[in-house]
């Protein structure tokens, strides 16, 4: 299997060690799944944490631009979002540096700095892969789903597959590399259909 790079976003958290330490626990190889820490804020206290980790593999990227991110031409409207344009100027700078690598990635599962994670995690992205392969309609799999509790899930095994894709800052999602670009602002929810001249795409997201 080639390697699955995990790209967790962090950004002025120090509870960031929860994540990597379950996912170094979880993960069936560190070979396998290279765990790529993208960070934000340049707060120092976060990024002495992560450096902590470095023993066991895992790579820290400062996103080094901390201007503002919104368009000189902005409105005041659109100026009530610019933590949202700073998201996507990381998200940005982190995909770029993951698709970028010298381990030549096609694939990347995003985790959020305070995420948690089941014990299945990695088994449950490395059949989404699959998945991703065999359908070139699917644009992402997402282990997210905003319906997914008790009173509302009738099969904990199902996969629903969706013309939308979830919230990007809850969603830890796995992404092909590819020439879609997101929307330049955030989104509740995003229809890619016809998405920059794409064909049509569906997300994979779980039942529970």
């Amino acid at each position: 299997m080639d390697p699955i790079a995990v790209l967790v976003i962090a950004c002025n958290r120090v509870t960031v060690a929860q994540i990597l330490d379950k996912l170094i626990s979880y993960r069936p190889s560190a070979e396998k799944f290279p765990i790529i820490v993208s960070q934000d804020c340049m707060h120092d206290e976060t990024a002495n944490v992560i450096r902590a980790y470095a023993d066991r593999g895992v790579e820290l990227h400062q996103q080094p631009n901390q201007t503002d991110p919104m368009p000189k031409s902005a409105t005041k409207k659109e100026r009530k979002w610019s933590g949202y344009f700073k998201i996507a100027r990381h998200y940005k700078f982190a995909l770029t540096t993951v698709f970028a690598h010298e381990k030549k990635f096609d694939s990347v599962i995003i985790v959020e700095d305070d995420l948690d994670i089941a014990p299945d995690f990695f088994e449950y992205f490395t059949v989404g892969r699959q998945l991703l392969k065999a359908d070139p309609t699917l644009y992402c799999v997402s282990a997210w789903n905003d319906n997914g509790k008790g009173n509302h899930v009738a099969d904990p095994a199902k996969l629903y597959v969706s013309p939308l894709t979830s919230p990007v800052h809850h969603t830890p999602p796995l992404l092909p590399q590819t020439s879609v670009t997101p929307p330049p602002h955030h989104l509740p929810e995003h229809d890619f259909r016809g998405h920059a001249g794409t064909e049509p795409t569906s997300s994979v997201a779980s039942g529970g």
